[in-house]
């Protein structure tokens, strides 16, 4: 499996710059990416076109990364999609409620070119 073989990688953010961040690092990996500012309107694009992986920000407002990651679990057609949570909480109570949501990995920020292929490595299988 390549970056290719993925429909897309959607990043959740509520912060614009977060967001490029990442996105910019994933598109260098070769991934289609589509951007999310609110765990609402991640719903919408998973409904709309279901991503091969999901990068979620942990603290949004409205409804955090791990709502949308038990949404995520809850629904039959979505509930395999890979989910990084990424959070600049490092505390052990984040990282647990994270995984406990059913979140593939964990991921702290400020987010890096060499982590972010570590953690696709990981729940994809692949080099990137």
């Amino acid at each position: 499996m390549t970056a290719k073989d993925l429909s897309y990688v959607l990043v959740v953010d509520d912060v614009a710059f977060s967001r490029r961040v990442l996105g910019q690092i994933l598109l260098r990996f070769g991934f289609a990416v589509t951007e999310a500012e609110s765990g609402l309107d991640a719903i919408k694009a998973i409904r709309h076109a279901k991503p091969g992986l999901i990068f979620l920000d942990y603290m949004m407002p409205q409804m955090s990364g791990v709502q949308v990651c038990e949404w995520i679990r809850t629904q039959e057609q979505f509930k395999d999609i890979p989910v990084i949570i990424c959070t600049a909480h490092q505390d052990r109570k984040h990282v647990m409620a994270a995984i406990k949501a059913g979140a593939n990995d964990f991921m702290c920020k400020p987010v890096d070119p060499a982590s972010v292929a570590t953690r696709i490595k990981k729940v994809l299988g692949f080099e990137v």
